[in-house]
């Protein structure tokens, strides 16, 4: 048995109305992701194998990119792995060849083939997945080797000025 003891700081909550989730909800597979990294509230979430969920990865452009960019400086504390696609248009992804995180204020996504053109709190969104089904109810911080259980909320209204719209999101999740 692990007991941890820990006081957070209670943030803005990014869901206003939870209607409907899965019974005993989910556990998340962290392979990838950081230790420290935090799964945000209203975290699109996918089925991946064995029972497991996976986050869909998701980052907030924090600089503005040209229409023939293949770099996106985005925002740190994102869930983008290199080797994933991002969703491009409905019928093109297009891959993440490199992620620089060496700059302390922001990470940099080198991508295969242009996106476009992104304004800055534009959404960057994982494309190689049918659609996600769910979304996380709280905020999980990653620690390394243990997966996170979480609640998987598939029927909710979320505020998209706190979490943007991902391109494959939860059928039955509104962003208001």
């Amino acid at each position: 048995m692990y007991i941890e003891r820990k006081q957070e700081e209670t943030p803005a909550t990014s869901i206003l109305h939870k209607v409907a989730d899965i019974p005993n909800g989910v556990t998340i597979k962290t392979t990838g992701l950081a230790n420290g990294t935090v799964i945000a509230e209203a975290t699109p979430l996918y089925p991946d194998a064995n029972g497991l969920y996976a986050v869909l990865g998701t980052a907030k452009v924090v600089e503005v990119a040209a229409a023939n960019a293949v770099n996106y400086s985005v925002a740190k504390g994102h869930t983008l792995l290199v080797g994933q696609k991002l969703y491009k248009d409905a019928s093109t992804n297009v891959d993440i060849s490199a992620i620089n995180t060496t700059d302390p204020t922001k990470d940099v996504v080198t991508v295969s083939a242009t996106l476009g053109a992104k304004a800055i709190g534009g959404l960057l969104s994982q494309g190689n997945v049918a659609q996600s089904v769910a979304i996380t109810g709280e905020s999980h911080t990653v620690q390394a080797g243990r997966n996170v259980f979480a609640s998987g909320w598939v029927i909710a209204v979320v505020n998209k000025n706190m979490s943007p719209e991902p391109a494959n999101k939860p059928a039955l999740v509104q962003y208001v």
